[in-house]
């Protein structure tokens, strides 16, 4: 049996991935933030006009802690949190955390967002709104972190987006990379002298062709070295690879995976499974590397602010330098996607009465084509129908015997009955149990937005996170920078 004997508290959203190296626990949070943030006008800090990096003489930086250090003792009562250790700028969403087998090395495999470099949903060059890295870190050392673009590294019509794990062979020369929204696993060998070379890639075979989708979350070499195991998420299934099937010699290969093997039943329905996979489906954006669940991860949130205007300049003009606004929205935070049937009109403001009408998204932001005209997808029922059913997990800050303490009723009482706008009530517009009215309201924050959509207060604790004064035109902000 196992029992807990000492709780760590970690300053990060979310921890995903763990891994022990050099006499300490190295550990990863999903969401760290990537150091951007709203910013307003000089002496106005709060009428947000813009998404920009925190840089400049002046200003606090954000924390953006992507790796922290947990030194390990004989006695776990002294195990630690060793805030000098704690590195920054790694990636914007980290997936996990594996060690390179033989090194002192520590590879993450991430997205960064790509918030800050560009301005208008059409800006984005060929519907990028993230880049697929791997991010390798040396302990040890105060060798800076060395990126591996995944985007550029790999051949095109072969891109790993999303990538979400990393496994090594014993000798740690050669690692295969989970490209989530990809459907395959990337081939990387490591050279003599530390340079990665493109390999080749494994394709994988669904459990079926309906509902579609493999996903590959996770992936693990058998220590004979003869087979890598691979999690298909999206599938329920495990497949197998016989590495020793693989070509070697030559250029890049790509080969196809055996069709894997069921993992038992799961309580969703084929439009949901299908529709899940249609949501993580990168190959649905002209890039390739992008796709809803790059922003709204898992089906949930990013944390940060977009600024997604409608701008009439062409594409891939950097962010600040539009001249022709269609439809200036100003930053705007991602929303998550649960229960999404339940809210609505949607989008910040309010102005999309129905689901449906994102199908658009694929063709004005991740510019998807047939017959090499942008365009939605035919089977966007299927992701309306896995959205509105994506649930809310159960409210972890709730104590299980759901009894109230003073402090809460005493809260409660005052988001019901005290007045805080004239004669209105919290409760008044976010209306309970959803949180919201649904009704759009002209009394907003200062910027650019000048009505929304009463925003829904369920899952609102997921966003929180400490108060951070920057500084200069972004003033005060959280900790993930949004705020």
């Amino acid at each position: 049996t196992a029992r807990v004997v000492r709780s760590i508290p970690v300053p990060v959203k979310q921890p995903r991935g763990i891994v022990w190296a050099a006499g300490h626990a190295w550990v990863v949070p999903l969401l760290s933030g990537n150091n951007t943030a709203p910013h307003g006008r000089p002496g106005a800090p709060d009428h947000v006009v813009g998404v920009a990096r925190v840089e400049g003489a002046g200003l606090n930086a954000l924390p953006d802690r992507d790796l922290l250090a947990i030194a390990t003792r004989p006695d776990p009562a002294k195990d630690h949190l060793v805030d000098a250790l704690t590195r920054t700028g790694l990636g914007t969403i980290l997936f996990g955390v594996t060690r390179r087998p033989g090194s002192d090395e520590l590879w993450i495999p991430n997205t960064e967002a790509l918030n800050a470099d560009f301005t208008g949903e059409r800006s984005f060059v060929e519907g990028q709104v993230v880049s697929n890295r791997i991010t390798r870190v040396r302990l040890g050392t105060g060798a800076p972190a060395q990126v591996i673009d995944l985007d550029a590294l790999a051949p095109a019509g072969e891109r790993l987006a999303q990538p979400t794990h990393v496994a090594f062979d014993a000798a740690g020369q050669r690692a295969y990379v989970c490209g989530f929204g990809s459907e395959r696993i990337g081939v990387l060998d490591v050279l003599p002298g530390g340079q990665v070379r493109w390999a080749g890639s494994i394709a994988l075979t669904p459990l079926q062709s309906y509902p579609d989708g493999a996903g590959p979350r996770q992936a693990l070499v058998h220590p004979t070295g003869r087979q890598l195991f691979v999690y298909h998420r999206l599938g329920n299934a495990l497949g197998a690879v016989d590495l020793a099937s693989l070509p070697s010699g030559g250029g890049p290969f790509s080969v196809v995976a055996p069709p894997p093997v069921p993992l038992g039943f799961e309580a969703l329905t084929g439009e949901e499974r299908h529709g899940r996979f249609l949501f993580s489906d990168a190959r649905l954006s002209r890039s390739g590397t992008s796709s809803c669940a790059s922003c709204h991860v898992d089906g949930h949130t990013d944390g940060l602010a977009w600024d997604l205007s409608i701008y009439l300049d062409p594409e891939g003009t950097p962010a600040g330098q539009q001249s022709f606004p269609l439809d200036d929205k100003g930053p705007l935070v991602t929303q998550s996607n649960r229960r999404l049937q339940e809210t609505g009109p949607y989008h910040w403001r309010g102005e999309r009465a129905g689901l449906l009408e994102f199908n658009a998204t694929f063709a004005s932001l991740l510019e998807h084509e047939v017959d090499g005209e942008p365009a939605g997808i035919d089977s966007f029922g299927y992701l309306m129908h896995f959205i509105n059913n994506l649930r809310w997990p159960p409210n972890p800050r709730t104590p299980l015997d759901r009894d109230y303490t003073p402090a809460q009723l005493a809260g409660a009482d005052l988001f019901m009955n005290k007045p805080v706008l004239g004669r209105h009530t919290c409760a008044s517009c976010h209306q309970l149990p959803l949180g919201t009215s649904g009704e759009i309201v002209t009394t907003v924050v200062e910027g650019k937005i000048v009505s929304a959509v009463v925003p829904p207060l369920r899952g609102v604790a997921d966003k929180l996170s400490p108060p951070h004064s920057i500084g200069g035109v972004f003033g005060t902000r959280t900790e993930l920078g949004a705020g």
